[in-house]
């Protein structure tokens, strides 16, 4: 596996493993806490994911950021700011935040609350994102437009987006979901599962996730099972070792129906692994691949 996927792998893991201690702290910082102890439009923001960074863009927020971390890549402009480093506390440290002198440091669920306590104390504004859901795209776009003081850009931005997924929704709801496993990682293997913001894309695509019945976000999964509930398609990452190649070489795995129907795709990364804001480009990907027979307006 590449660097390129190496934040969404590494967001996964932090996000199964991290300690629920600051649990209560986190869910009282909300963007009404916020606004309640400044009112002052932050011109000085460092982001510390590339979700986050697309979803400050999509805000209309671009011309308030200052840094981002290396993996911020989208849109094309970002990669003209500063980097921190990488997103977590062995590749970003608290001086190099801070030395961008930020009025406002966007944080993700997860991955960065070690840096919680010192902000506090320096009373510099943070907001944390969950980046893990499309109703947590759309809350943190109309936070952002409200913080930076870009809401009707915002707002037209949100619009869009669920005027798109409506349209999509009312052409799949009714067809029969291809089953599709998604694979996250090789070794072990590992899926996303129904809590999941990639079985959403999935679910408004016209898909069926084989384990959406796993309420894990990301579980390890068995290629026992794998085999047992034979998806028709199988979807793996573009900076995958030979993706489609390795899968095909599996032992046992050409009795799957995605693999004798040579139904393997190998998607970007960077598109599929982000709650972003490309996220109706990587839902229009995924209908052509579950139902190509439908066709979308422009």
């Amino acid at each position: 596996m590449l660097k390129k996927n190496l934040y969404f792998i590494l967001f996964v893991l932090c996000f199964l493993f991290s300690s629920c201690k600051n649990q209560q702290k986190i869910n009282a910082l909300t963007v009404d806490n916020y606004t309640e102890f400044s009112k002052i439009v932050p011109k000085r923001i460092v982001s510390l994911s590339p979700s986050t960074t697309e979803l400050l863009c999509l805000a209309g927020a671009f011309e308030n950021i200052v840094a981002r971390t290396d993996f911020c890549n989208f849109p094309e402009e970002v990669k003209n700011l500063s980097s921190v480093g990488g997103f977590d506390g062995k590749s970003i440290s608290i001086e190099k935040i801070l030395s961008f002198n930020p009025d406002l440091v966007c944080l993700s669920k997860g991955m960065h609350e070690h840096f919680i306590e010192i902000l506090s104390a320096k009373k510099i504004n943070f907001y944390i994102s969950e980046n893990d859901s499309i109703n947590s795209i759309v809350k943190d776009v109309e936070n952002f437009g409200k913080i930076t003081n870009h809401a009707e850009i915002a707002n037209k931005n949100i619009q869009k987006i669920q005027n798109k997924i409506e349209e999509i929704r009312s052409q799949t709801e009714k067809l029969k979901g291809v089953s599709v496993y998604w694979e996250i990682w090789e070794n072990p293997l590992m899926s996303c599962g129904k809590n999941s913001f990639i079985t959403e894309l999935i679910e408004i695509a016209g898909g069926k996730n084989i384990f959406q019945d796993i309420k894990e976000s990301y579980p390890s999964v068995s290629e026992e099972e794998i085999l047992k509930r034979n998806p028709e398609v199988i979807i793996v990452y573009d900076d995958f070792s030979n993706g489609k190649g390795n899968i095909k070489n599996r032992s046992g795995w050409n009795l799957i129906q995605a693999v004798k129907n040579d139904k393997i795709y190998s998607l970007v990364a960077d598109l599929f692994s982000r709650p972003g804001s490309r996220i109706i480009e990587s839902i229009e990907i995924l209908l052509k691949i579950f139902h190509s027979e439908l066709e979308l307006n422009a």
